[in-house]
Formats: structure tokens, C-alpha cells, sequence
């Protein structure tokens, strides 16, 4: 680590690297040297993860924990198609008049094998295995059906906030889908009534 924190000039340049190093122990982490190169990747991964320029020894608590990301990324393939999912909203309320003008979506998921599952632990997992886009489309469809019947039932112009990741934002058909489920549910995509 020490070595790398010294800059390195190669043709006139100065560049600063950074490593994280994940170490495993033989025989404890690993018998073979695919087994320990697993567990040196782990800890490699967690180094990462607490800030990079570090080092981290595997654990079995970090095996666990690798372990259930790995069933979580496992059984998220399909959640949607189970109905697994569940949309919530959070009132939204305006300071001045202390009235409810709409709802925050809030996305939960409870899976058979697992349990409830966080959205701490799915979120990520969803964006970096791609399944965000199609996710958030769903949340997205939920989130402004109810936002019409809200509108129906009370007769107020209520307001709905989705969350949206990054890999959604860099999703070229994300204007597109929002635009076309505007459409198929006439719902106008301003509100005239904020306070």
C-alpha cells in the first residue's frame, strides 16, 4: 500500500494509483487455489467498498454476506413475474397549508425464500444486474395508475414522486415509456394545483 501511495512518473506524467487488496489465508479462507482466489476477490470487493487505497482479510461473516447478495441477485430474477413486489406511498405534505397534496412511491419486496427484503440490499443488486430498468418501469406504471384513481376519487390534483436510479436516467427509452404511460392512462404530466 505504501508503494502505491508514492506517485509514479512514466513519460513525463505523474499519475496516482490507488489498489485494494483483498487477502486470503490458506487453509482457513480456501483449500485450493480457486477456492482462495474467491475469497481474496470477496475481500478485494469489500476493501472497495470502504473506500478503495485499503486492504481487507476475508471473513466468514463476509462470506455470509456475499452469500445472501448472491440470493438476492438470485431471486430478484423473476420477483416481478411472482407479483413480489409491493408499492407504498408517503403522504407528501405543503408547510403552509398542512395538506396532503400527493405521495412519495416507496418500493418494498418481499420474497418467499428470503423474506422482506430491504431496499438497501435489492436496490443495488437490481442496478447492477440491469433489472432497475425494468423495475422501474413497473414502479413507475403503479405509481401513476394510483395517482389516477387518487385524482378520481377525492377530485384534487394530487402529485406522485417516483425515484428514479442513474441507470435509468442513462435509459435512452426512459422519456418515451414515461410519455407512453402518461398517454395510456391520461394523466397530464404538470400539476396546476401546487401550494
Amino acid at each position: 500500500m505504501n508503494r502505491f501511495r508514492s506517485i509514479f512518473r512514466i513519460d513525463n506524467r505523474e499519475l496516482v494509483l490507488t489498489g485494494s487488496i483483498g487477502i486470503a489465508v490458506y487453509p482457513t479462507d480456501g483449500q485450493t487455489p480457486a477456492e482462495l482466489l474467491r475469497s481474496a476477490d470477496m475481500a478485494m470487493y469489500r476493501a472497495k467498498e470502504l473506500g478503495r487505497n485499503t486492504y481487507h482479510y476475508f471473513t466468514e461473516a463476509l462470506n455470509d454476506r456475499v452469500g445472501r447478495l448472491l440470493a438476492v441477485e438470485e431471486q430478484l430474477h423473476g420477483a416481478l413475474e411472482r407479483g413480489e413486489f409491493t408499492v407504498l406511498y408517503q403522504p407528501l405534505m405543503a408547510v403552509r397549508s398542512q395538506e396532503i397534496v400527493g405521495a412519495e412511491a416507496l418500493l418494498r419486496w418481499h420474497n418467499a425464500a428470503l423474506g422482506d427484503v430491504s431496499p438497501d440490499e435489492f436496490i443495488a443488486v437490481a442496478e447492477s444486474s440491469g433489472l432497475i430498468v425494468t423495475i422501474g418501469h413497473h414502479v413507475l406504471k403503479a405509481a401513476v395508475r394510483t395517482l389516477v384513481d387518487w385524482r378520481r376519487l377525492t377530485g384534487r390534483d394530487l402529485l406522485i414522486s417516483v425515484n428514479i436510479s442513474p441507470r435509468q436516467l442513462f435509459d435512452p427509452g426512459l422519456s418515451g415509456f414515461v410519455a407512453a404511460v402518461l398517454h395510456e392512462t391520461e394523466c397530464p404530466a404538470v400539476s396546476s394545483n401546487l401550494k
